[in-house]
């Protein structure tokens, strides 16, 4: 199982906005996470968050931020195009894989 650790970014989002994303509350899912893998015998290896979105998965370029709300984005250095969120998994599954983790 892999997981980012939150490091507290900073956002641009309006505060109703922010207020949906906090309904859950992201240390119990962790902790619920963390019990349900010990029960299987499962790894929990964290990840740090940093820069997980912003990394070009297959250059590993670091890009500018982009707007708030952009979902798709394209690499500064290779224009490789990703999803953010598919992108960050797969920077997290690398990640793991260097720490001598299976995927």
């Amino acid at each position: 199982m892999k997981l980012e650790t939150p490091e507290g970014e900073k956002t641009d989002q309006p505060a109703a906005a922010r207020a949906n994303r906090v309904r859950a509350s992201v240390s119990d899912l962790r902790k619920w996470l963390r019990l349900q893998a010990a029960k299987t015998g499962a790894t929990v290896v964290e990840i740090p968050s940093k820069d997980t979105t912003r990394a070009c998965w297959k250059c590993a370029h670091v890009n500018r931020s982009s707007a708030p709300g952009t979902l798709v984005w394209t690499c500064e250095s290779c224009g490789e195009r990703w999803d953010q969120d598919e992108n960050a998994a797969r920077n997290i599954r690398t990640a793991t894989c260097a720490k001598g983790k299976r995927p």
